[in-house]
């Protein structure tokens, strides 16, 4: 360890733990704001019932219908395990952070010394942390992207294969005319 590597890995640690921590705010944000918006819509709805039925008049169908889906534990699951994976992320950068932030004391314990002795596991700690976090930050966008590309793939498929009743019906026929087309005698030729 020297003072200027202790003054690179600093460098790289702050700017590792300014990336972390608004990965951290941003997917715990992603994983709380669905169920906070949720329970404030229902508590709202609440609301409108109550008013409703002090007022003598009949509560709307679409706030009971709200409180009777979010009390079941079949919904919440739902939401919960739909923002499952922005927590697991959440959680991952915290630890991250947590490690840089006691590497980073620990450089800067060594730099406050009045004649800091050469630390070489220090040293390698603090490069094996650092390194360890620019992995996880790319790792992280490779996966974000891969996760996103195939739901999105995933929910466009499911969306076609849930086509019923007579919208079925036509695109069943028009495939099966394609495939006349595509297996008739002009096919044979090209």
């Amino acid at each position: 360890m020297s003072d200027d590597y202790a003054a690179l890995i600093t460098t790289i640690i702050m700017a590792e733990l300014v990336i972390g921590s608004v990965q951290a705010y941003t997917l715990m944000k992603a994983w709380a704001e669905p169920t906070r918006q949720l329970t404030l819509r229902i508590k709202q709805a609440a609301e409108k019932v109550v008013t409703a039925r002090k007022a003598g008049e009949d509560a709307n169908p679409d706030d009971i219908a709200l409180i009777r889906s979010a009390r079941s534990t079949v919904e919440m699951q739902r939401l919960l395990m739909s923002t499952l994976p922005a927590l697991a992320a959440a959680m991952v950068w915290m630890a991250a952070c947590t490690v840089l932030v006691f590497v980073q004391i620990q450089v800067l314990k060594w730099s406050g010394t009045h004649t800091p002795l050469k630390d070489p596991k220090l040293a390698r700690t603090s490069f094996y942390v650092s390194a360890g976090a620019v992995v996880l930050l790319v790792g992280e966008g490779v996966v974000r992207v891969f996760v996103r590309a195939y739901s999105g793939m995933l929910r466009d498929a499911l969306s076609v294969a849930r086509i019923k009743g007579e919208d079925r019906e036509h695109l069943t026929a028009a495939l099966a005319e394609h495939a006349d087309r595509a297996s008739g005698p002009e096919a044979s030729t090209a």
